[in-house]
């Protein structure tokens, strides 16, 4: 079949239109981002891709697509790796923006469904060499850390689903309101565009993840890559001259990449503020006592837990920071008054070690 008929996910939307390429079964192992056209053998959880423009598309049985070699970490959803081999007859499609891998575990309420079930034609080749996500972009790097950033924002949840992603957006939304320039930046997390959409339409100047550089997804990747793939999107990201850039780290506290960041010092020393989503009230006292662990103090708390009165009472009983509504987030007054005094971290460095 001709590849102008496949169906392409978002993961593949940085290959030229115009490379001649091939597909055809290699005798090797898939590695992270290598790009493979698949056959639609049975749909479950996922009925529907993310195309190049990042637009839905629905996909059915008998459909070829074009989508990357991955694995994924979703405590609500799949967990899934690269397959140690080619041999299986099915693969899985882990998440809607294209990735593919072997489902290990699954939230019971996936289970009945299961994953979209995909067939491996064969790999997508140019001159040939197996084409890459990761490797077209392979030549882009970073040199020199700038003199001086702007104030940065981590946008951290205890888990999945706990309102990182929409926290951030409405934090943004508060600053363009307060007619401030504010990037977005998803660090980590499983190639999607829905999260970076969010963030443009409440006013981000720049919005940017890993899939940019060409990672499908981050799970498993070392400490000292995700902080190369930090440093590559700040460098874009600067481009536009933000005043403020929110990033977002996926999945939870506990989540391996998000914990070895999060304990990093020289990762964390360019960090201005963290902004804390959180499920419930609960969930609020574990994740501030794990955080101070490594001396890191959240100047807000926000996130699902907000939708609920009674647990913003609860949380206001033993926790010092601010409790922050969307409504109070997207608010120009309020969140420049709790956000414009943080230092800069070299000031928070300098005033840290003279107390």
């Amino acid at each position: 079949m001709s590849l102008n008929q496949a169906k392409w996910a978002f993961v593949s939307r940085q290959i030229c239109p115009k490379t001649e390429i091939n597909v055809g079964l290699h005798n090797k192992q898939a590695k992270l981002g290598d790009l493979g056209l698949f056959k639609v053998v049975s749909l479950g959880k996922h009925s529907r891709i993310h195309n190049r423009e990042g637009i839905n598309q629905h996909i059915f049985p008998g459909d070829y697509i074009v989508a990357a070699f991955g694995s994924r970490y979703a405590s609500n959803q799949f967990e899934g790796y690269i397959p140690h081999s080619l041999g299986r007859s099915s693969f899985d499609l882990l998440g809607q923006g294209g990735v593919v891998g072997e489902v290990a575990s699954s939230h019971s309420k996936f289970r009945t469904a299961g994953p979209t079930k995909l067939e491996f034609v064969g790999f997508l080749s140019s001159k040939g060499k197996i084409l890459n996500t990761i490797k077209i972009n392979i030549n882009e790097s970073f040199h020199k850390k700038p003199d001086k950033l702007p104030k940065i924002i981590l946008s951290l949840g205890s888990g999945m689903d706990s309102g990182k992603t929409t926290s951030a957006a409405h934090l943004i939304q508060g600053l363009t309101r307060a007619e401030k320039k504010a990037g977005y930046i998803k660090l980590t997390g499983t190639a999607y565009s829905k999260d970076k959409q969010l963030n443009e339409d409440l006013g981000a100047i720049s919005t940017l993840d890993f899939s940019d550089i060409g990672y499908p997804s981050t799970y498993m990747l070392e400490l000292e890559e995700l902080k190369s793939i930090f440093w590559r999107l700040i460098s874009r990201s600067l481009q536009a001259n933000p005043d403020y850039l929110v990033i977002e780290i996926a999945d939870g506290l506990l989540q391996r990449e998000t914990h070895e960041l999060l304990a990093d010092a020289a990762f964390m020393e360019n960090i201005t503020g963290v902004l804390l989503s959180v499920t419930d009230s609960l969930c609020a006292k574990g994740a501030l006592d794990f955080l101070s662990r490594l001396e890191i103090y959240p100047f807000a708390i926000a996130g699902m837990m907000t939708a609920s009165p009674l647990m913003i009472r609860e949380t206001s009983s033993f926790a010092s920071q601010d409790i922050l509504t969307l409504n109070e987030l997207s608010n120009p007054v309020c969140i420049m008054n709790k956000i414009e005094a943080l230092p800069y971290w070299k000031e928070r460095k300098i005033k840290k070690l003279t107390a």
